[in-house]
């Protein structure tokens, strides 16, 4: 604004005021700075968006850990893995796990009377499977993040890494 006055001045009193080009780069200048500026902070904002589809992706892993351990603990008990992972509430404590946190598609459970296979997140590729057979395979899916959790123990990522179990 300061530059605009500036160079108002020096074209309406030339031999009073001086300097119209030098106003008109501070005017230039202070374009550049402004737009510098929305694009680091559309910028920002863009890494954000990416920081929470990485940290809700990592719960999603998490949770998929969590309900594979609770596949092996019913595995165990049962000898097989269950038909339906509404089996699981003993072996899981909470049935939010069963949810992924990106899911918009489903709502969250917080208590198990509340739980039905309308608000299960996850896909359970291999019911009644042993954990035998299901070592080197896909046993559970989150069709959102295309992430599985295999026998072993191991969580497969759609970009082909895999996070093995502790």
């Amino acid at each position: 604004l300061t530059g605009i006055r500036a160079r108002r001045k020096a074209t309406d009193q030339p031999a009073l005021f001086g300097g119209k080009l030098l106003a008109t780069a501070g005017i230039t200048l202070g374009c550049l700075s402004l737009l510098t500026s929305v694009l680091t902070v559309m910028a920002g904002f863009g890494a954000m968006k990416e920081v929470k589809k990485q940290v809700s992706g990592g719960q999603c892993v998490g949770n998929l850990m969590s309900v594979g351990r609770a596949l092996q603990v019913h595995a165990i008990d049962h000898g097989t893995y269950p038909d339906s992972l509404l089996a699981l509430r003993g072996p899981l404590k909470r049935p939010e796990r069963l949810w992924c946190a990106t899911d918009t598609n489903h709502l969250v459970s917080t208590n198990w009377d509340s739980t039905s296979a309308d608000n299960i997140t996850f896909e359970l590729l291999q019911p009644g499977g042993t954990e035998a057979d299901n070592q080197t395979r896909a046993v559970l899916r989150c069709p959102i993040h295309q992430s599985e959790w295999w026998g072993d123990g191991s969580v497969h990522l759609q970009q082909g890494r895999i996070i093995r179990a502790p």
